[in-house]
């Protein structure tokens, strides 16, 4: 830089008008847009790479793999009872029970066939 301001100065004292323009601005903004770039795509095959992972592991059968673990929660959402049992129950069976557990209004069920298949919590609250 320093060069082609001294040849701008050495023809400015010639009666000439020089114009000197710095590009460096502007080839620093090139150079993060590549380093932007370059980290996107990096950032976007990572993500691919643990979508494929964590892919495989929802598309497992998991119920197959373990039993049914049914927690009895208290009002206090203290876990009091944990066991386990076999996988006895069909999906429509379940799907009654739940039907007529929602109907009372003491006992909310949430299933998640991830891990266990049914959990049921009890609270004393209204």
């Amino acid at each position: 830089m320093a060069g082609f301001t001294g040849i701008a100065v050495g023809v400015a004292y010639h009666s000439l008008k020089p114009v000197v323009e710095f590009m460096t601005f502007n080839f620093s903004m090139q150079h993060l847009g590549k380093y932007f770039k370059q980290s996107a795509k990096g950032l976007e095959q990572q993500i691919a790479r643990e979508a494929k992972f964590y892919g495989s592991l929802i598309r497992r059968r998991w119920t197959t793999v373990l039993g049914d673990i049914k927690r009895v929660i208290d009002g206090n959402a203290k876990e009091s009872k944990e066991t386990k049992q076999k996988m006895t129950q069909s999906r429509s069976d379940m799907m009654i029970r739940r039907n007529m557990v929602n109907e009372s209004s003491t006992c909310k069920i949430f299933k998640s066939w991830t891990l266990c298949r049914c959990s049921i919590v009890i609270s004393t609250h209204p």
